[in-house]
């Protein structure tokens, strides 16, 4: 009985010890990657129409109930296989869409 206990509390250990080096381990990963220059740059502002404006401001501002059905709307009118035209004229749409927010810059 003694030794099962033992057993039982080197299992728990081991257990508890992994554990520990993957959270730690996991913390450092983060750190290291995301660099504060990045950091940074959550939240930041976007340029929209050449007017400077955070991005929570801009989609407060823009995101309404209106435009959601009238996306959801346009993006499900007709059917869209994956791999089909339609797919692929919705994907180019969204494209066209989505770069005119000039997010990536």
């Amino acid at each position: 009985a003694r030794s099962i206990f033992f057993l039982v509390l080197a299992f728990i250990s081991i257990i508890l010890l992994l554990m520990s080096a993957f959270g730690i381990g996991t913390l450092l990963g983060w750190s290291v990657y995301h660099s504060e220059e990045e950091k940074s740059q959550w939240g930041r502002s976007v340029n929209i129409n050449g007017e400077e404006q955070s991005t929570g401001d801009w989609m407060s501002d823009n995101i309404n109930a209106s435009n959601i059905k009238e996306n959801l709307r346009h993006l499900t009118i007709k059917p869209h296989i994956a791999g089909k035209q339609q797919n692929v004229k919705l994907a180019k749409d969204l494209y066209n869409q989505w770069s005119g927010y000039n997010f990536d810059r």
